[in-house]
């Protein structure tokens, strides 16, 4: 009997199979022995038609083997106006049906924090309104109780999730059109503050009068200097992290797409990484992007390559087990803590590689192949780093060597 396969990192089992010349597939959950008993379940189904056994009628060949329906679904003929469904069970419905592979699993977890905070709000207003029933004014009070407590960045990015919510509800046909639409934003919150070094932080951290909220968004914007990078390697030092954090200061990689590595991707011969991110096309699976190897992080990559077993994985932790992008995230912390670096984010390794190689007046085009997916926002929070090399580019001009022409 064949097995059921594993579906990359998401961890989610595939069952099926081929039958007369077709490739029949679906996705059946986590559940290793549930997705064995489904797959036992279409290879009899299998053995019976090619034993002879009719299909039914109105059932096509993917659903009976993939399904084992019997009979066609009747369609109901609705009395009176739809129900309405509930936004709470409308929530948990959404939340499986983003599921890994549909999202990637880091757009999951965030999409599920902030459906989790539109719950405690319902709690809190003791409500559970119906989807036809949700109004405008709901999300404006949604909107007061949080901005007591969160950023008006933070506010935006749950709404925008709540849209992506909605949106589906109208294309499931619950209502007919998307609320969220017509909720406004908190302007000007979007724009991010550009990158600052550790010093200029603390410095802006001494004002009086500075909440929290503002502290947090100043530590955010940190980048650090080529000579911090070096002391924060050092620290790691001998550590499994070391290499992880290496790529991530050399590359620019985000977090997950370090976890991702594999050797397969790693070109020591014409020293080139592929990257491999779902984050920057909806369209494809992944996107692939390409960047150099810098002779630093050549000599970790072979130190790497001498210890590793036969895994294809780049990088694995002290018990030679793949990394997952939550292992470096509660890896980080414990590395930093009581120390000037205390605070930082993986973020913060490609922040500080967009802003060294602006630094050194890199070209935005070179920077934005080696990043991936860039925005013009994203690029304005490094350019003021340019700002000495532009005043040496204006010097370059030599109007008076011309003699005063017109």
């Amino acid at each position: 009997m064949a097995r059921p396969t594993k579906h990359g990192q998401s961890g989610v089992y595939v069952v099926g199979g081929s039958y007369r010349g077709r490739r029949y597939r679906k996705y059946s959950g986590k559940n290793l022995k549930a997705a064995e008993r489904e797959q036992t379940a279409f290879e009899d189904r299998r053995e019976m038609l090619r034993k002879g056994y009719p299909i039914p009628p109105g059932v096509s060949e993917k659903e009976f083997l993939l399904e084992g329906k019997k009979n066609p679904e009747r369609k109901k003929v609705p009395i009176g106006p739809p129900p309405s469904h509930s936004l709470r069970s409308f929530m948990k419905e959404y939340l499986e049906a983003i599921q890994p592979p549909a999202k990637a699993e880091s757009t999951v977890r965030v999409e599920k924090v902030h459906v989790n905070r539109l719950l405690q709000f319902l709690d809190r207003e003791r409500v559970n309104p119906g989807l036809l029933h949700i109004d405008v004014p709901f999300f404006e009070r949604y909107k007061r109780w949080r901005i007591g407590s969160v950023t008006p960045v933070t506010v935006n990015k749950e709404l925008r999730t709540f849209q992506t919510m909605f949106k589906t509800a109208r294309r499931y046909g619950y209502i007919e059109k998307n609320v969220m639409v017509d909720v406004e934003r908190y302007r000007g919150a979007e724009q991010k503050r550009p990158f600052l070094t550790g010093k200029e932080i603390e410095k802006a951290c001494r004002r009086k009068a500075i909440t929290e909220a503002e502290i947090k968004i100043l530590r955010e914007a940190r980048f650090l200097m080529p000579g911090e990078i070096v002391g924060l390697l050092e620290k790691a030092e001998g550590a499994w992290l070391h290499g992880p954090l290496a790529c991530a200061a050399y590359t620019g990689m985000r977090r997950g797409e370090i976890a991702q590595l594999r050797w397969d991707d790693v070109d020591l011969r014409s020293r080139v990484l592929t990257v491999r991110s779902r984050k920057q096309s909806r369209a494809r699976s992944f996107s692939l992007r390409s960047i150099d190897i810098h002779p630093d992080l050549m000599e970790v990559f072979r130190g790497l390559k001498k210890k590793s077993t036969r895994r294809r994985e780049a990088f694995l932790d002290e018990r030679y087990r793949p990394v997952t992008p939550d292992r470096l995230s509660r890896a980080l912390p414990g590395l930093v803590k009581d120390s000037e670096f205390e605070g930082i984010g993986w973020h913060t390794f490609r922040h500080s590689f967009a802003s060294n190689l602006a630094a050194e007046g890199v070209d935005d085009r070179i920077i934005d192949q080696f990043m991936g997916h860039q925005t013009e926002e994203m690029r304005r929070r490094y350019q003021h780093l340019r700002r000495d090399k532009a005043r040496e580019a204006i010097k370059s001009l030599k109007y008076k060597s011309n003699g005063g022409e017109r």
